[in-house]
């Protein structure tokens, strides 16, 4: 049976006037707060009355992530260069207004759709990689693997 209220849910990239509240919720829910370094994308789903559900950022990659650099086969050269093609997700918050079963994994999926163009119009090339770090003493990740990650 279909749930509506993921009917109504929409993921876009934050406004400049909502920057303030993105930065005061992630501050409140998140335990790792706001602060992102680099190329940045900040989103915010909403439910179908406009309500904050969920908050995303995606941020430059590390610099140097021996597993993810072993798993791409990546040479140190080739590192160097395509490195900016690789997204991490930083920051994932579902919101007291959006805590249902499977609220994180449709708000994934929906901005993983929608990434690589954003990141296109804000920083000038594609995403071909998303990445992400989950610390297992507080979530097991479920999301990420209905959403496609690999471990």
């Amino acid at each position: 049976m279909r749930d509506e209220w993921f009917v109504g849910l929409s993921v876009a990239p934050i406004s400049v006037g909502d920057a303030n509240r993105f930065d005061a919720e992630l501050d409140e829910h998140h335990w790792l707060g706001h602060r992102m370094v680099g190329e940045t994308m900040r989103y915010v789903a909403t439910d179908s009355c406009g309500g904050w559900v969920a908050l995303l950022g995606f941020a430059s990659p590390a610099l140097s992530c021996g597993p993810r650099d072993r798993f791409i086969g990546w040479t140190r050269d080739l590192q160097q260069r395509r490195l900016r093609f690789v997204a991490s997700n930083q920051r994932f918050c579902i919101l007291p207004a959006g805590r249902r079963p499977n609220t994180a994994s449709a708000v994934m999926s929906k901005t993983l759709r929608r990434l690589s163009a954003d990141w296109v119009d804000t920083w000038g090339h594609r995403v071909l990689l998303v990445e992400t770090f989950v610390d297992p003493s507080r979530h097991i990740g479920t999301c990420y693997g209905a959403s496609s990650f690999l471990y």
